[in-house]
């Protein structure tokens, strides 16, 4: 009779006693806003942020949200009446899992609309080729970029191609992607923000690699 007790009780204590804790789900810190130039607004990252929402209001006013990634931590606000007094705020969002969904929102930061129109995103400048070795090719960084796009050109017009982020400069093409003894055309691009600069640059002149 005792043994079937003590056998019972190791049944019922065993898995609570094996079970795993639970992992505490992690707060995300307040962003802080950077500061307002003309219609951009920035803000500092947040460990663990999965993307942002913005808000932006005329005191006693309505208020417009919008939600974004997490890069890049800046934002174009729109509508915005040219000389009227706003306020924007910035919140960050998390998995739901590893961190929290929400964090508090920013503190209120007050601007003025800009009186004229916003000038447009900067353009990139082509990137320029500083070495080619085997089937490494290496570029110069671009000012403004926040990524890189290599592509290269079989004889027969195939292209491939692999983005890179922005603090790359070199890429490796690896042999098995290529044809033994063909010659490719490889080229490569920057792409900025889409707010302080363009989308995308021009891709650069061609250097050649073999297979």
């Amino acid at each position: 009779m005792l043994r079937r007790t003590l056998l019972l009780c190791m049944f019922i204590l065993l898995p609570l006693l094996s079970a795993t804790p639970a992992i505490a789900q992690q707060s995300l810190a307040q962003p802080s806003i950077r500061g307002v130039n003309g219609s951009d607004v920035g803000w500092s990252p947040v460990t663990g942020a999965e993307g942002y929402r913005i808000r932006w209001y005329k005191p006693n006013g309505s208020r417009t949200f919008k939600t974004v990634g997490k890069n890049p931590p800046i934002f174009t606000m729109t509508n915005l009446d040219a000389g009227a007094s706003y306020v924007v705020q910035v919140r960050a969002l998390g998995d739901g899992l590893n961190y929290e969904k929400k964090s508090k929102w920013s503190k209120k930061f007050s601007f003025t609309a800009p009186s004229s129109p916003a000038q447009g995103p900067l353009e990139l400048p082509a990137p320029s080729f500083s070495s080619v070795s085997g089937t490494t090719v290496s570029w110069n960084a671009v000012t403004g970029a926040t990524s890189y796009r290599v592509r290269w050109i079989a004889p027969d017009g195939t292209v491939k191609g692999k983005g890179l982020d922005a603090s790359t400069t070199s890429y490796t093409i690896k042999r098995k992607k290529l044809i033994s003894g063909a010659t490719y055309n490889v080229q490569v691009r920057a792409r900025g923000d889409g707010v302080n600069y363009e989308k995308k640059g021009p891709w650069s002149g061609v250097v050649q690699i073999v297979g």
